[in-house]
């Protein structure tokens, strides 16, 4: 599998609190007519991840962005707005919803081929707008 865009490293930024995917699982009714119930992501979820990979996709074309295919390095700065009070998301929880929304514009392939997380962090703000900063790159052969 050839390389994409050897060594390019890519920038995004989307907007709004991220929300951790894994603590919104809820009972929810799923399509029309006869009701099924089942266990999927919430609501807030689903809208938050629709509206990431519109941002993505908008950014993506602007900015002339090649899917990524190959093993990919990731490295996000979530900032989240936090009052002090409440549950606070873990980072693993709120990196998967980066990269399924990754995955879900098409900025990269699929989300298993991401093989480095390095440098991710959250970041809580009590001031300012919500906001995930991120870097994609494709790793080149050899690289560590």
């Amino acid at each position: 599998m050839g390389l994409t865009n050897p060594g390019a490293r890519f920038s995004f930024v989307i907007s709004g609190q991220c929300p951790s995917k894994k603590n919104t699982y809820g009972i929810r009714r799923f399509g029309r007519g006869r009701a099924t119930i089942g266990i999927g992501a919430s609501v807030e979820y689903e809208k938050w991840e629709k509206n990431a990979a519109l941002e993505l996709k908008i950014q993506q074309v602007e900015g002339n962005v090649p899917m990524l295919r190959g093993p990919t390095w990731l490295s996000a700065k979530i900032c989240w707005k936090w009052s002090g009070r409440g549950g606070r998301p873990d980072l693993s929880n709120l990196i998967q919803s980066v990269e399924d929304a990754l995955q879900r514009a098409g900025v990269i392939e699929n989300d298993f081929q991401i093989e480095s997380v390095d440098g991710s962090r959250r970041i809580f703000i009590t001031t300012g707008e919500p906001r995930v900063e991120l870097f994609v790159q494709e790793i080149t052969e050899g690289a560590s």
